[in-house]
């Protein structure tokens, strides 16, 4: 199982480009140029931005990689079609794509009313 170092809300909040609350409506999955390699891009449509801002009522999120043989790493990121939550994301290289690489990154939104209150407070 994949081990990941304990970060308070805050320092998760610090390292964030962008937090949202919303709801992933969809992904696609396709190759990646130039590699054998698959990459899937989720869209969530976004309740409320309580950092940063988007250009949009929705943003593209990097999900874990599709692996062959439908195998899951425990180091990633499983957010299913139509789970709904809070959002810290971080910036890709890629413009307007952003990325969930930690399991703290997202919050389900039954767990995440006292992290949003907090932010709301900022």
């Amino acid at each position: 199982m994949g081990d990941w170092e304990y970060r308070t809300p805050t320092e998760i909040q610090a390292a964030s480009d962008l937090i949202v609350t919303g709801v992933l409506t969809g992904r696609t999955t396709h190759e990646i140029a130039g590699s054998d390699n698959l990459e899937t891009i989720g869209t969530v449509d976004i309740g409320e931005v309580l950092k940063g801002s988007t250009q949009g009522q929705s943003v593209r999120v990097l999900l874990a990689p599709t692996r062959p043989g439908g195998l899951i790493s425990s180091a990633d990121v499983q957010i299913a079609d139509g789970q709904s939550g809070l959002w810290y994301l971080q910036k890709t290289q890629r413009d307007g794509l952003y990325s969930v690489q930690r399991p703290d990154q997202f919050v389900p939104t039954d767990k995440a009313a006292e992290q949003i209150d907090a932010l709301k407070s900022q």
